[in-house]
């Protein structure tokens, strides 16, 4: 198998569908600028160059991994004169826009809002809690339903940060206690497991609520957006056996691979 391969993220057809967007997301943690791909249309496989419809019947790229680097298929086969994207294509598009809008939230917004409160904000703490849910260091196990979980607390601190709220110095302690620092316009209310918090110090053109609760049944809500700490323990590398397929191929060796869940 063409290195990296699973649990690495790739854009491989055999790996798991969201591998190829949560990659974006290492790249936003990780404050990586640029994604080199080498190739997007045309591959080599058994020692030679594939081209027209070999590209549909050889998934073999460069003698070792299935669809490495290839996110185009000819269109002519479907009546189309236009390229036509791989599905790997869509995850791609996908993550860099989890990229571009967490990149928005950390260099534009929450400096924007830093200026308003008279305070130096940071994002991080509660990027890396939503991060957590799909990747740790450069490996993923994650399924749709974690990437899209990540999503929604993505979307609420955007949605927060577009209506002058930001959730700052998140920081889950090793006894599972949270504590962070919300800071809001005087007239928007806040809520913690459902209760509106209270007692905020003035802080330049609003005010800054000290937050802190067990992560276990921590919710902040506001404005429609939630963002939220599971309390279940996950580890990317120990992954759920309900999470694997284990099946016999033609050659009779076993091969593990992650469900397809996408």
């Amino acid at each position: 198998h063409q290195t990296p391969y699973y649990p690495n993220p790739t854009l491989h057809i055999d790996d798991n569908g969201v591998s190829a967007r949560v990659m974006w997301q290492m790249m936003s943690k990780y404050d990586i600028k640029g994604y080199l791909l080498w190739e997007t249309v045309q591959s080599y496989a058994k020692g030679k160059q594939l081209t027209g419809w070999e590209l549909y019947d050889e998934i073999i790229r460069d003698n070792a991994s299935a669809g490495d680097a290839f996110l185009f298929y000819p269109g002519k086969l479907l009546g189309m004169d236009t390229p036509v994207p791989s599905v790997r294509l869509y995850y791609m598009r996908d993550g860099i826009e989890d990229y571009d809008a967490t990149n928005d939230l950390k260099n534009n917004l929450y400096k924007t809002l830093a200026k308003k409160y008279g305070a130096e904000l940071n994002a991080d703490g509660a990027l890396d809690e939503l991060y957590s849910k799909t990747f740790a260091i450069n490996k993923t196990w994650a399924t749709s339903g974690d990437v899209a979980t990540a999503r929604k607390g993505l979307e609420a601190l955007l949605t927060w940060a577009n209506n002058g709220i930001a959730l700052s110095d998140f920081a889950l302690g090793a006894d599972g206690t949270i504590t962070a620092n919300v800071y809001a316009p005087a007239d928007k209310q806040i809520y913690l497991n459902g209760k509106a918090l209270t007692g905020g110090e003035s802080s330049g053109e609003g005010v800054r609520y000290a937050v802190t609760g067990k992560a276990e049944n921590f919710v902040l809500s506001a404005i429609g957006g939630e963002f939220s700490v599971s309390s279940e323990v996950k580890s990317v590398f120990v992954p759920s056996v309900n999470s694997i397929i284990a099946y016999e191929v033609a050659d009779g060796k076993t091969v593990t691979v992650l469900n397809p869940e996408i």
